[in-house]
C-alpha cells in the first residue's frame, strides 16, 4: 500500500504547497481578480507556479518539489515504485488544475468542445475584466503585476512581439518553450528526489546493517546544507510587501473634488517662450550656461480644489550628472501617490480606478538604438544605489522606430515604500537648483496633507531628440529637470461670495522668494479658473505673476484677460504680495463617514453618514454607492444585498445628515473596492458632482481544507451525486464523497502502520542475525 499513501501524501502536499504558500506570490492579482473568480483563482495560480516556475531562479519551487519528492520517496519505500508514484501526483495535480479552472470560468466537461459556450465564455471573461479595470485595489499595478514569477517570463516574450510588429505568435512560442523547460526540471527534480529517497529508504528497511545515528545526522546536515545553499544563490520569489488592506474608512472626511491634472505646460527656449501644443507636462527648458530657469504657480479651480505646480530646469552636459550614459535619450524617474484622484480629475470618477494599474514610483530609460539592455540595468542599479533601493524590471520594449531610428524604452520599478522614495526625491535630485522655489518645492513636498501627487525628475539629450525629431526650429540643449505636483482637494469652500488668497498661505511659505541670477526666466504667481470651460484649459485662468522676466513671462500661454506681471529685477520678494482676490462659489464644506462591520465571514454591513457642514441649504442631493454594489452583484462577485446604497433627490440643511446602511454577501476573495461614493447637489444655483475617496474591503480566502472539500463536492457534484452535501456541522459541508475518501485514507493509515511494525520487527530481526 506504499504507492498508495505516497500519491495521498504527494497530492495533499502539492496542492497545499500550492494554495497556501506559492499562491502568495500573486496577491495582488488576486487581490484585484479573486472577487470574480474565488477561492479556485489562487489555487489555479499556485499550481501554475508550482509547475512552470523556474526552479533555478526561485529556490522556493527547488525546495518544495525536493520536499514533495522526500514526502513521496519515504512513502512508497522503493526506488522505481516512487517514479510511478511521483508521476502519478504530478498528473493528479495537472488534472486538478483543469478541473479547477474549468469550474472556475463556468463551463462542464460536457460542453468543453462547444464553440459557442467556449465562445460566450471568452466574452463573459473579457466583460468581468474590462468591468475590473474600475476596481483596481491599492497594492495592484502594472509593476506588481509584471513582477508575478510566471508572468515576468510571459512579458518580455510578449511586448518583444509587440514592439517588433509581429502577430505574437512568434512570442508565445518563445514563452510557451521556455515554461515547458522549467515545468520538464521540475519534473526531474520531483521524479529524482522521490527515486532517491525511495532507495534510500528501502534499503534502510530492509539492509542487514543498523544505521547508526550519526550517519542519519549527518544525512540530514547534508540535506540542509543544500536547501541553504540553493536558498542563498537566488533570491527567489517572495510576496510583494502589501499594506494594510482597509476594512472600511472611518473618522470625517472631506469630499475631495475634480481638478486640474496637469503639471507646467511650459517650455522655454534660448530666446523666447513656447507652450507645448497639446498642454502636456513639460518642465521649463532654457539654454545657455548653468542656467537655471524654475516656476511655481497655484491653481485654484471651481471646484475648490489646490494645485501646486513646481517646475526646474538646468542645462547639463550629462558628464557628471546620474544620467551619465552613451547613447541615453531620456531618464525619467517617477513617484505618485493617489493617481485616482488626479485621472478622476479628467475623466471622472468612474475611470479613476484605473489610474491604480499606474505603478507608484517608475524609472523610465530611453536609449537611441539598439543594444542597450546592459546599460540600462547599470543605470537602473547605479541610480538605485543613488536613492538607496533596487530597481526591478517592469518591461522592455525594443526595436521601436522613430523618425527612421531604433529606440529602446526599459521601464524599471522599486519595491521600497512610497514614503521612503518621496523622503529622498529631493536629497538625490534637487541638487543644483539655486533660487526660492526649490525650497518652496520641499516645503511643499513636507505638509503630507495633500490628497495626492506626482514627483519628476530626468534628463533630456536634446541633441538625440532633435535628430530623431528633425528641425522644428527650437532651440535646445541638454537639460535635468526635476517637476512636481501636489492636490489639494476640497480646500476651499463657499462660505461667502468674495474670496482673496495670497502665495505665502497657499504654499505654506513665508520666507522671501528670490530667482537665481543664471535664470533666464522664472516666476511664481497663482491663477484662479472663472468657472467656465475646461479646468485644464489655462486659458480659463486668471493668474498674478511675479518674475524676472515680466515681458518674456507675459509671452505665455498664462497672459490670459485680466491677468497681471510684475517684474522682481532679481530682487526677493514677498510670497503674501502674490495675491488674487475674485467672486466664486465653491462646493458646500461636506464631512462624510463610510464604515464597514463584518456580520458573518462572508457578509458585510455598510453604513455611509454624509453630514452638511455648511451655512448654505443644499438642494437635490443625491448620494450613491450603486456603481460597487451594481459591478460586483452583475458578475456574481455579491449577492444578497439588502438595505437601501443610495440617497435620492433630497434637501439637506446644514447641519443635517444623509444616511444609508446596506448589507452585501460576498461570493469570492480578495478586495473589494467601493471605488467612490458619487454625491452631487445644486449649491446657490450652481451643480456640483463628487467622488469620494475609496474603500477596501478584505475578503480572506478560506483555509487549505475548506477550500479542498468546497472544490472536491463542487466539481464532483457536477458529474455524480457523490458530490451532493449529506450534512453539514457547522457550516462545513459533508458530502458521500467525503465519507469514501476519508475511508480509503483511514484504511490506508492503518494498513501503513501495520506494514511498518512488521518492516522494523524484520529489519531487526535481521540485523541481529
Amino acid at each position: 500500500m506504499g504507492k498508495l499513501t505516497a500519491i495521498i501524501v504527494g497530492y495533499i502536499a502539492t496542492t497545499f504547497a500550492a494554495y497556501i504558500i506559492l499562491s502568495v506570490s500573486y496577491n495582488p492579482l488576486v487581490n484585484w481578480l479573486g472577487p470574480y473568480f474565488g477561492y479556485r483563482f489562487p489555487f489555479i495560480l499556485g499550481i501554475i507556479y508550482l509547475i512552470v516556475g523556474s526552479p533555478l531562479h526561485n529556490t522556493i519551487i527547488l525546495e518544495v518539489w525536493i520536499i514533495i519528492g522526500l514526502l513521496v520517496g519515504i512513502s512508497t519505500r522503493k526506488g522505481l515504485r516512487a517514479w510511478g508514484s511521483a508521476s502519478l501526483v504530478w498528473t493528479l495535480t495537472t488534472i486538478t488544475m483543469a478541473l479547477s479552472a474549468i469550474a472556475m470560468l463556468g463551463i462542464s466537461l460536457g460542453n468543453i468542445t462547444s464553440v459557442s459556450i467556449i465562445s460566450g465564455t471568452v466574452s463573459r471573461l473579457l466583460d468581468v475584466l474590462l468591468a475590473a479595470t474600475a476596481f483596481v485595489p491599492y497594492s495592484t499595478n502594472i509593476a506588481t503585476i509584471a513582477t508575478e514569477p510566471v508572468l515576468r517570463v510571459l512579458i518580455p516574450y510578449l511586448s518583444s512581439s509587440i514592439t517588433s510588429g509581429t502577430t505574437g505568435t512568434a512570442g508565445l512560442s518563445g514563452a510557451i518553450t521556455e515554461l515547458s523547460i522549467h515545468a520538464l526540471e521540475n519534473y526531474i527534480i520531483f521524479v529524482a528526489t522521490s527515486i532517491i529517497s525511495g532507495a534510500v529508504i528501502h534499503r534502510v528497511l530492509h539492509g542487514k546493517k543498523k544505521i547508526s545515528r550519526k550517519a542519519v545526522a549527518a544525512a540530514i546536515s547534508i540535506f540542509i546544507a543544500i536547501i541553504f545553499i540553493a536558498m542563498a544563490a537566488s533570491a527567489g520569489i517572495s510576496s510583494s510587501s502589501q499594506p494594510a488592506l482597509q476594512t472600511g474608512e472611518t473618522g470625517n472626511h472631506e469630499i475631495p473634488a475634480v481638478g486640474l491634472n496637469t503639471l507646467f505646460p511650459l517650455s522655454l527656449s534660448g530666446n523666447s517662450a513656447r507652450i507645448s501644443e497639446n498642454n502636456t507636462v513639460m518642465p521649463s527648458y532654457a539654454t545657455g550656461n548653468n542656467s537655471s530657469d524654475q516656476a511655481a504657480l497655484s491653481l485654484i479651480t471651481p471646484q475648490g480644489n489646490l494645485y501646486n505646480l513646481f517646475a526646474m530646469g538646468s542645462s547639463s552636459n550629462n558628464s557628471n550628472s546620474i544620467w551619465s550614459g552613451n547613447g541615453l535619450m531620456l531618464g525619467d524617474f517617477i513617484v505618485s501617490a493617489n493617481m485616482t484622484s488626479l485621472i478622476g480629475s479628467e475623466l471622472g470618477a468612474e475611470y479613476s480606478k484605473l489610474a491604480s494599474f499606474a505603478p507608484q514610483n517608475a524609472l523610465i530609460l530611453a536609449y537611441n538604438g539598439t543594444g542597450h539592455s546592459g546599460s540600462a540595468s547599470s543605470m537602473a542599479s547605479s541610480i538605485g544605489k543613488e536613492i538607496g533601493t533596487t530597481f526591478n524590471p517592469v518591461v522592455a520594449l525594443k526595436n521601436i522606430t522613430l523618425s527612421g531610428n531604433n529606440v529602446e524604452i526599459f521601464i524599471y520599478s522599486s519595491s521600497a515604500s512610497i514614503h521612503k522614495l518621496d523622503s529622498d526625491f529631493m536629497a538625490t535630485f534637487g541638487n543644483g537648483y539655486n533660487g526660492s522655489v526649490p525650497e518652496i518645492f520641499v516645503t511643499d513636498q513636507g505638509l503630507n496633507n495633500y490628497n495626492s501627487y506626482i514627483l519628476s525628475s530626468g534628463y533630456i539629450n536634446a541633441s538625440i531628440v532633435k535628430s530623431l525629431a528633425g528641425n522644428t526650429g527650437i532651440n535646445l540643449s541638454n537639460e535635468l529637470f526635476t517637476a512636481g505636483l501636489f492636490e489639494y482637494t476640497n480646500h476651499f469652500h463657499s462660505s461667502g461670495d468674495v474670496h482673496s488668497y495670497n502665495l505665502s498661505e497657499l504654499m505654506q511659505y513665508s520666507s522671501n522668494i528670490s530667482f537665481s541670477n543664471s535664470s533666464q526666466l522664472s516666476l511664481v504667481g497663482i491663477g484662479y479658473n472663472n468657472g467656465t470651460g475646461s479646468v485644464v484649459d489655462t486659458s480659463n485662468y486668471t493668474f498674478d505673476i511675479y518674475s524676472n522676466n515680466a515681458s518674456l513671462a507675459a509671452q505665455t500661454a498664462l497672459n490670459t484677460p485680466g491677468s497681471t506681471f510684475h517684474n522682481s529685477n532679481y530682487r526677493a520678494f514677498s510670497p503674501s504680495s502674490v495675491s488674487v482676490k475674485f467672486n466664486a462659489v465653491f462646493p458646500a464644506y461636506i464631512l462624510y463617514d463610510t464604515t464597514v462591520k463584518r456580520v458573518s465571514a462572508n457578509t458585510v454591513e455598510i453604513n455611509v453618514h454624509i453630514k452638511n457642514n455648511d451655512t448654505s441649504q443644499l438642494k437635490d442631493f443625491n448620494a450613491s454607492q450603486s456603481a460597487f454594489v451594481n459591478n460586483y452583484v452583475k458578475y456574481g462577485a455579491a449577492s444578497s444585498v439588502s438595505g437601501n446604497y443610495n440617497e435620492s433627490n433630497i434637501t439637506l440643511s446644514p447641519g443635517h445628515y444623509a444616511n444609508f446602511t446596506y448589507k452585501i454577501s460576498f461570493t469570492g476573495i480578495g478586495t473589494y473596492v467601493i471605488p467612490y461614493t458619487n454625491i452631487s447637489y445644486n449649491l446657490q444655483g450652481k451643480a456640483f458632482s463628487y467622488g469620494t475617496n475609496a474603500t477596501y474591503i478584505s475578503q480572506e480566502k478560506p483555509g487549505y481544507i475548506t477550500a479542498m472539500n468546497s472544490m472536491i463536492n463542487n466539481e464532483a457534484s457536477q458529474y455524480t451525486f457523490l458530490g451532493k452535501t449529506i450534512i453539514a456541522v457547522q457550516g462545513f459541508a459533508i458530502s458521500l464523497i467525503d465519507i469514501i475518501l476519508f475511508a480509503i485514507v483511514a484504511l490506508d493509515v492503518v494498513i501503513e502502520v501495520k506494514g511498518l511494525r512488521k518492516l522494523i520487527r524484520e529489519h531487526n530481526q535481521n540485523t541481529e542475525k
